[in-house]
């Protein structure tokens, strides 16, 4: 009888369900999402570098429907600044997997938890034409059945770090790029509205559309709330 129940006992903590793994948290940037082929790692001096293999391939040419892989949630106005350091896949037969040329960026995206529909990605992207790599920035927003992008070309494939700062003011988002961190200058001129919003879900952003891998950086990441009639 002491055999069976040790054994009752034993098969009873086998088929116990294993709880859910809890999000990984990195830093200030907020808690990971689990995505495939993506690995997140922080390093002792604190910066986010991120991993993207081909498992994490996106089939969309625009990667205007890009998630932050590392979220947190932030109310009202807010100030957002990253460093990105990122180069394009190095593969010697690199080629785009689905449509279009080859394809990498990096760069902010938010999301709205209430609204599935809202979202804005803002991006620095390295795209390939006739075998050579150029840079434009882009920025994509989707509002209900709403949604508009603008891009505008890099000064320079840039494979040093560039600074992307987002904007938000009530309904109006606006986006800005340095390469020093002190002087900035507006990407796209005017801003971007989207009505209604509540708290949204904002961080670092990077995704591919090729067969190779793709390494990003984010060394800087500073999230800061603005006040209600603070000054740019």
């Amino acid at each position: 009888m002491k055999l069976l129940a040790v054994l009752f006992a034993t098969t009873q903590a086998v088929a116990a369900p294993v709880p859910k793994q809890m999000a990984k948290a990195f830093g200030d940037f907020g808690k990971g999402v689990d995505t495939r082929g993506v690995t997140c790692d922080m390093t002792k001096s604190g910066e986010l570098r991120v991993g993207m293999s081909k498992e994490s391939t996106s089939k969309s040419n625009t990667h205007s429907v890009a998630r932050p892989l590392v979220t947190r949630t932030v109310e009202g106005d807010f100030e957002l600044t990253v460093r990105v350091t990122h180069a394009p896949p190095k593969a010697d037969d690199l080629v785009a997997i689905g449509r279009g040329d080859p394809i990498a960026s990096a760069g902010i995206a938010f999301f709205s938890p209430d609204d599935p529909k809202a979202s804005l990605v803002l991006l620095h992207r390295h795209f390939r034409e006739s075998n050579a790599w150029e840079s434009t920035f882009s920025l994509f927003s989707r509002y209900g059945n709403k949604g508009s992008d603008s891009s505008r070309v890099s000064e320079k494939l840039l494979e040093q770090p560039i600074y992307l700062r987002l904007t938000r003011r009530g309904d109006e988002f606006t986006s800005s790029q340095s390469f020093d961190g002190e002087k900035w200058s507006s990407i796209f001129g005017a801003s971007h509205e989207m009505p209604g919003l509540g708290s949204v879900s904002i961080g670092p952003v990077a995704v591919h559309n090729t067969n190779g891998r793709y390494d990003v950086t984010f060394d800087v990441y500073d999230l800061k709330p603005l006040k209600k009639g603070e000054k740019k």
